[in-house]
């Protein structure tokens, strides 16, 4: 995936490892950034576990390679990371 870090196109690998718990029911869950929640017409929740929608956490798994660490990504802004992502000032 390419970012813009310090304005410079930058081609981020990422492995296939993406930290996870287990929730009180022993499924696995995505630590930090979930995908979308589908609702229905009358704005119902009808699936929350963002089936089929693995890009959020590619992103953020790049944005962490950036700053250094998930730990690091956390204190970023909307700004920056927009910044990064399509090299355009924010």
């Amino acid at each position: 995936m390419e970012f813009y870090v310090d304005g410079e196109p930058t081609e981020i690998v990422v492995d296939d490892w993406f930290p996870f718990y287990l929730d009180k029911q022993g499924v696995e869950q995505f630590c930090f950034a979930k995908s979308k929640i589908e609702k229905d017409k009358d704005g119902r929740i009808i699936n929350d576990d963002g089936t089929g929608e693995f890009w959020v956490q590619i992103m953020e798994k790049c944005w962490a390679k950036i700053c250094g660490s998930y730990e690091a990504a956390e204190a970023g802004t909307c700004a920056e990371a927009f910044n990064n992502i399509d090299g355009t000032p924010c």
